[in-house]
């Protein structure tokens, strides 16, 4: 049988790890979407492009030691900027699986028919990718469930509920377990970096965290904007996160989109560490050959001494043509300085000694 079967440890796709959903920890830059999505990639046989199905017909909906499409909204929108489809299923027959690039399974609350598990063997034998995802939060019984999958499937793989520590490298979002963090993989599986199913050719596009008016600051509010450099077919419209990687030291106050017309107003986390911005170019302000084009601007309010950096994370954006835009990243460094001299109300001019 080909090696075409996943197991993996975690619910990395759950959104409750997100820092707009209050999980209290920046996880945008951690990768666990293009990870999955190059993992799926790698192991569907003869170029399969489908989408990635996620099955939730076995309870997974709404428990902790499961997944389903609801939980997992934010790895669909990330998909979407890749050009590749997500579905979430209930019913896994040959009919339904047969034209998938992968499914994800999790662990579930009800067992897997004869027929269910004979229907993935099938698509698997086809070249169709299975992920099996485990956690330390499910039971005995659901984990011998994703198992007997992996068995009828030929693995010689496993999960189990048996918890991975790391107490050196770990994030722990709020009122959840500790998780391991690490990038060393090992083997040959390239499923590390940026997911990129076509190459675009020609130069890069470039999406940048600027400061117009400087990026430090003594306790003054900072203004902070999105760039894209260069546009080579026009913008048609995107979608995008930005994230401050230190809440302490800046939180996000207002956000707006200076040129581009909006689609939903922004989403500003409730800790301020984080907006998602979306908005469409109906006024053809990004026409093909802009440079310099400004997708947004924030404003940022200090919090404490110390540097953070913002990132920039791209879930879907198109050029006028209605083809894929794929730009690299580059995060900007806000410097707070609240040790100093301070300022006065909203002026910028230092404090003054009042007998000089």
């Amino acid at each position: 049988r080909p090696p075409n079967a996943a197991a993996v440890g975690g619910l990395l796709l759950d959104e409750g790890y997100e820092s707009a959903e209050g999980s209290g920890v920046d996880v945008s830059g951690y990768g666990n979407y293009p990870l999955v999505t190059s993992l799926a990639d790698e192991l569907a046989a003869g170029g399969r492009e489908g989408p990635i199905l996620i099955e939730g017909g076995h309870g997974q909906f709404n428990t902790d030691a499961g997944l389903s499409s609801e939980d997992t909204a934010y790895f669909g929108r990330y998909l979407e900027g890749q050009n590749v489809g997500f579905e979430g299923i209930n019913d896994l027959t040959v009919d339904r699986l047969t034209d998938a690039r992968a499914v994800i399974l999790s662990t579930p609350l009800a067992e897997y028919t004869s027929a269910e598990l004979s229907a993935l063997s099938s698509f698997a034998d086809g070249g169709g990718a299975v992920l099996v995802f485990g956690t330390a939060g499910a039971s005995d019984t659901a984990i011998a469930r994703l198992n007997a999958v992996l068995d009828e499937l030929g693995s010689d793989l496993a999960v189990s509920n048996d918890p991975v520590t790391d107490s050196q490298n770990q994030i722990q979002p709020d009122g959840a377990d500790p998780a391991p963090t690490t990038d060393v993989l090992g083997g040959d599986l390239d499923v590390l970096g940026p997911f990129t199913p076509e190459e675009t050719g020609g130069d890069t596009p470039s999406i940048s965290v600027v400061f117009p008016n400087g990026g430090s600051t003594d306790g003054g509010t900072v203004t902070a904007a999105v760039e894209l450099d260069t546009a080579p077919n026009g913008l048609a419209g995107y979608e995008l996160t930005v994230s401050v990687g230190d809440g302490s030291v800046a939180e996000i106050a207002t956000a707006s989109y200076p040129t581009l017309d909006l689609t939903q107003s922004p989403a500003i986390a409730d800790d301020g560490t984080a907006v998602t911005l979306e908005a469409t170019d109906t006024g053809a302000d990004a026409e093909p050959g802009a440079t310099g084009v400004q997708l947004a601007a924030f404003d940022l309010d200090p919090q404490g001494t110390g540097e953070t950096e913002l990132t920039v994370v791209v879930s879907a954006m198109d050029d006028d043509s209605g083809g894929k835009i794929e730009p690299q990243t580059v995060a900007g460094t806000l410097t707070v300085d609240l040790d100093g001299p301070g300022s006065i109300g909203d002026s910028d001019e230092a404090a003054k000694d009042p007998d000089d």
